[in-house]
């Protein structure tokens, strides 16, 4: 009890002296475990996980994800300094036409760049998978976004949020693999 109780201590500190730093390690470790709840999903063969593709989830998610938002939830703070539905409803629109297009781009254009994919190959596959990815993002993350903006003070955002895209990063994992265009 006592080491649970110390390793708790040092994450609150962690978030709270260096936020970015605790946001890259959770993101660290969320976005692998969405590529591991989706090969539990999709294959059912527990004993072969695939760690390599589980390492690129986590590399994503620590070295691109966790600082794009982390600064985005800056950012939006900064241009809309309340937490009231109002400000919410404003960072989310704004959101939905910036951020997430960008988002749900650049995951399949990382990811596959991660692959060892050349960058045509990489754009190619961003092409054919980002409309029917976007579509079903505008209809999930903008209540999600508008909770967070509305109710949640700003240094936990990005933990609620990292919560919530442990489903979602499952669902782009699956579009990952999937190698026809979803209609």
């Amino acid at each position: 009890m006592c080491f649970a109780r110390s390793l708790l201590k040092t994450c609150r500190r962690i978030y709270l002296e260096r936020p970015l730093l605790g946001n890259c390690i959770t993101y660290a470790i969320l976005y692998p475990m969405g590529s591991f709840l989706h090969q539990n999903i999709d294959d059912k063969n527990y004993k072969h996980y695939d760690y390599v593709t589980m390492m690129r989830f986590s590399l994503f998610g620590a070295f691109y994800v966790a600082p794009l938002l982390h600064g985005w939830i800056k950012l939006t703070s900064a241009m809309w300094p309340n937490t009231n539905f109002k400000s919410g409803l404003a960072k989310t629109l704004v959101e939905q036409v910036s951020l997430s297009p960008l988002s749900s781009y650049t995951f399949f254009l990382g990811m596959a760049l991660l692959e060892g994919k050349t960058f045509q190959n990489a754009r190619k596959e961003a092409n054919e998978k980002f409309l029917p990815t976007f579509k079903i993002a505008s209809c999930v993350w903008p209540l999600l976004q508008l909770f967070s903006y509305s109710v949640l003070p700003e240094r936990t955002r990005l933990l609620f949020i990292g919560f919530c895209s442990v489903c979602w990063t499952a669902f782009l994992a699956w579009v990952k693999k999937k190698s026809v265009k979803m209609t």
